[in-house]
């Protein structure tokens, strides 16, 4: 979940902490956690000093990704502009250490790394809350809804499937939240071991067109009917058979508790868990150090203890004038950020053509920006 890709950016277990008030060891141990981390989010165990986080496979939430597991391992907190300043492994841990030096770290006791007890009533994170506003002011929508839909080919154990969701959502707290506000505040609340049930349509006795639109429509009331938040679990999952070896799984999640790279981490337990399940076995996972709402704990923690002050100040100053409202670019070349780019007609829904990307990504990369937004 803001990611609950944040999950990975807590203290996995049996990994050591660095503690780079140590005079004596803290240089070392720090480019060693960077260095570790580093490998463990570009999946490279072959960097070197000199080794170019972007040309590595680096993006803007690989960035954050390396920052929240930094922070949590040595309570240093750093933003992106790090990786276009410092880009290369070595230049980065010495920006690091750098700022531990400077005392811009925040207090180790105060770092996702050490989580609160998940009670009944959580706060939510600042990302949970905007969601949560949104949807009071314009009403539950169906663009809050990520989902997943897959075919599956083959046999299907529907009922280890089923034990694989409930697991999912058992280890997970937010997937199982309901988010509250009696007394006007939003906040999360878990009830315990909620039950996760899988809406199974049998579409066999159907073929042809008239199977192909039982199975969109089928799919796409799925992913469209808004959660009501108070009183649903924020995922459902649906499960259409369309022949004796053919099935089709939508997976759909509102956008307050996953994101897309969340999503794909989810996929990757399911799959773990089903085939587990299959086998009969206990899936071999490691206890989660933290949940997403230990998170939400600690953002809200450091917001009161001054921790956003200096964020909120920039943006306040920066925001006094702001620029009148319309499409960015003045038309000289010197000062117009826009890039272009040939791009063929057949070029696909996937992005395909690598070298498109490479020129695309490059461009963001030196403009000091995010290839989200670039694109």
């Amino acid at each position: 979940a803001e990611s609950l890709e944040t999950e990975r950016g807590f203290v996995q277990p049996g990994e050591p902490e660095a503690d780079i008030a140590d005079a004596d060891t803290g240089t070392t141990a720090l480019a060693e956690v960077v260095a570790d981390i580093w490998r463990h989010v570009l999946d490279n165990d072959h960097l070197s000093g000199s080794s170019d986080f972007f040309s590595e496979g680096g993006t803007s939430l690989r960035g954050l990704r390396v920052l929240a597991q930094v922070e949590a391992r040595t309570g240093v907190a750093g933003d992106v502009d790090l990786f276009f300043d410092h880009p290369t492994l070595d230049e980065f841990i010495d920006a690091i250490g750098a700022l531990g030096d400077e005392g811009s770290s925040v207090a180790r006791s105060d770092s996702p790394a050490h989580p609160s007890k998940i009670g009944d009533v959580v706060p939510l994170s600042y990302v949970q809350e905007g969601f949560w506003v949104i949807e009071q002011l314009y009403g539950r929508a169906s663009h809050h809804i990520l989902r997943r839909v897959l075919q599956i080919d083959g046999a299907l154990d529907v009922d280890a499937l089923a034990q694989a969701c409930r697991g999912l959502v058992e280890r997970h707290a937010v997937l199982r939240s309901r988010i509250i506000a009696p007394q006007g505040t939003p906040v999360a609340r878990f009830d315990g071991s909620r039950p996760v049930v899988i809406d199974q349509h049998d579409l066999r006795h159907l073929s042809g067109a008239e199977l192909d639109q039982a199975s969109e429509e089928r799919v796409e009331a799925a992913c469209t009917t808004p959660f009501d938040l108070a009183r649903d679990l924020p995922i459902r999952f649906t499960l259409l058979q369309v022949s004796d070896d053919q099935w089709v799984l939508a997976i759909c999640a509102h956008h307050i508790v996953i994101d897309g790279l969340s999503m794909r981490i989810l996929l990757e337990e399911l799959e773990f868990r089903y085939r587990a399940a299959v086998d009969h076995t206990v899936p071999d996972l490691p206890a989660l150090d933290a949940q997403y709402a230990d998170y939400a704990t600690w953002q809200r923690r450091r917001a009161a203890g001054g921790g956003y002050d200096a964020d909120l100040d920039y943006w306040g100053k920066v925001l006094e004038s702001p620029p009148p409202p319309g499409l960015v670019g003045t038309g000289d070349p010197a000062g117009d950020p826009s890039v272009s780019v040939n791009v063929s007609r057949d070029l696909g829904r996937d992005f395909a053509d690598l070298q498109v990307e490479g020129e695309v990504t490059n461009a963001s990369t030196s403009a000091r920006g995010h290839l989200y937004f670039t694109l």
